[in-house]
This record gives C-alpha cells, structure tokens and sequence, in this order.
C-alpha cells in the first residue's frame, strides 16, 4: 500500500510539476503579448502624433489660405478704387483743358473784338 501511495505522490508531484511548466510558459507567453502590446501601442501614439502634426499643419495652412485670400480681396478692391479715382482725375483734367480751351476762345475773341473796335 505504501507503494501505491508513493506512485500516487510522484503522479501528483509530476502533475504539480507540469502544471508549473505550463504556468511558467503561459507566463513568458502573456510577457510576450504584453511587449508586443506595448510596441503596437507605441506605434499607434507615433501615427496619431504624426496625423495630428498633419491635421495642424493643414490647419496653418488653412488660415494661411484664408488670409491671403482676404488680402487679395483688399488689394482688388484697392486696384479698383485707384482705377475709379484714375478716371476722375481724367475726367477732370479733360473738364479743365475744356474749360481751358472755351476761356482760350472767349480771350480770343475779346481780343478780335478790340482790334474791331480800335480799327474804327
């Protein structure tokens, strides 16, 4: 009977020994996953840095956009108002030379009119 008990304890301490091999290896195994979660992790934070990087640089460049836009849009308007204020300043230089010019005839012809005049 001693026998069967000493077989009975050596199976049992084989069982425990194995299941302490297993727990051991389902041990490196979880360690494994565990290091190759991290490194995924990792790499997933670098991607959503570099997008994130990308969104704000789009972003810049955004309002860059918008704000040269705007500056277009004042100068066109500027060019716009330096072209009507251009063709003021013709027009009232063609009204002057005008005016001018009628003052130039009615000289004239006041002179003319005093040569009549004397000639009498």
């Amino acid at each position: 009977r001693a026998e069967e008990e000493s077989k009975l304890m050596a199976t049992q301490i084989r069982e425990a020994e194995r299941l302490v091999e297993a727990a051991c290896t389902e041990s490196e195994t979880a360690k494994i996953e565990q290091r190759l979660a991290c490194k995924e992790r990792d790499e997933a934070k670098q991607k959503a840095q570099a997008a994130m990087a990308q969104a704000e640089a789009a972003q810049n460049e955004r309002e860059a956009c918008v704000a040269a836009t705007k500056e277009a849009e004042r100068l066109v308007t500027a060019a716009f108002k330096e072209v009507e204020v251009t063709r003021r300043l013709k027009e009232a230089a063609r009204e002057a030379l005008d005016a001018q010019a009628e003052l130039s005839q009615a000289e004239l012809r006041r002179s003319a009119q005093l040569a009549i005049n004397l000639s009498k």
